[in-house]
């Protein structure tokens, strides 16, 4: 399997989304795996109509593009997020992707019941997820939290037996930390691949197992920098260092301080930083300390997470 590249979503510009496919799909150098409806539920604002037409217009999108590279091997692949508040309507909208051309199937555990105390009690994922299996056909990549907001994570004899299921083919692991990463890694075995969206884990975490999966920030520094173990003295080891101590100072998801840092320092996705044998890290490391410790930097961080 490729990686997930930037998720695609619009409203209801049909040339929009055509722009945006093709703009993803030029990011990640080909052979990658458009996410359409993808992120943690954001197409949830969307009508049916709009629903429809993002799926519809993305796969069709791509169809075209490995039409025009019929004469080189262009394996581009269309997975859709099909998580709805109800497993009849996740059915409903995964049948009609299917039935549209999507290749993969992405599922986001939404579907917790909750008692009325709040709690909320995870027995039925795995019942309520084979209810899915049995109504499609194609391969599924299965979210392992119910999305920020939320914050509860599947655990992992959860991720063990579902990754029994011949259809489920990976794991996408956000909002996590390297430790239960690793931990979802062991659970799934040989099984199922594990994608991570947390940049910061993507550069620290070494290839072995892991899947760049979710280039939120830059699809090309991804694959560069997920495929090479982490180097202590490399700039994108001086990075990530810097970001997990970040991520531990606020207990949070590290990929804000990750886009803030690159933006301010004015970094682009063909930029050196994350090829160590082009750029010395003392060309930067100073600036990501000063940045960091910027009380206006602290203060949108702190802000972020709180909200």
């Amino acid at each position: 399997m490729g990686r997930l590249i930037i998720p695609t979503l619009s409203w209801d510009n049909e040339n929009d989304i055509r722009a945006n496919v093709r703009h993803v799909v030029a990011g990640g150098d080909g052979g990658e795996i458009v996410f359409c409806m993808g992120r943690n539920g954001e197409y949830n604002v969307l009508h049916e109509e709009q629903k429809h037409l993002n799926i519809d217009v993305t796969i069709d999108e791509a169809r075209k593009i490995k039409a025009e590279h019929r004469a080189k091997p262009f394996p581009l692949q269309v997975a859709v997020g099909v998580s709805e508040p109800t497993v009849e309507g996740t059915i409903k909208l995964a049948q009609y992707a299917e039935a549209q051309g999507a290749d993969i199937l992405v599922l986001m555990p939404v579907f917790y019941s909750r008692r009325p105390s709040g709690k909320c009690t995870r027995h039925k994922n795995t019942q309520n997820t084979d209810r899915i299996l049995a109504a499609t056909s194609k391969p599924v990549i299965l979210y392992t939290h119910s999305g920020m907001q939320d914050g509860k994570h599947l655990r992992t004899d959860q991720v063990k037996a579902m990754c029994q299921r011949d259809r489920i083919v990976a794991l996408k692991a956000s909002v996590c930390n390297g430790a239960r990463i690793r931990h979802y890694q062991k659970a799934a075995g040989d099984n199922a691949e594990v994608f991570i969206g947390d940049s910061a884990l993507g550069l620290r975490i070494p290839s072995a197992g892991v899947v760049a999966g979710d280039a939120n920030v830059f699809p090309v520094a991804y694959k560069i920098a997920v495929e090479r173990h982490y180097h202590e003295e490399s700039a994108v080891g001086l990075l990530a260092g810097k970001l997990e101590a970040l991520q531990e100072k606020y207990a949070s998801n590290s990929i804000l301080g990750f886009k803030m840092i690159l933006h301010r320092l004015g970094i682009t996705q063909s930029d050196t930083i994350f090829d160590p044998t082009l750029r010395p890290v003392a060309d930067f490391s100073e600036s990501i300390d000063a940045l960091m410790e910027e009380k206006a930097f602290k203060d949108t961080i702190a802000l972020n997470i709180s909200a």
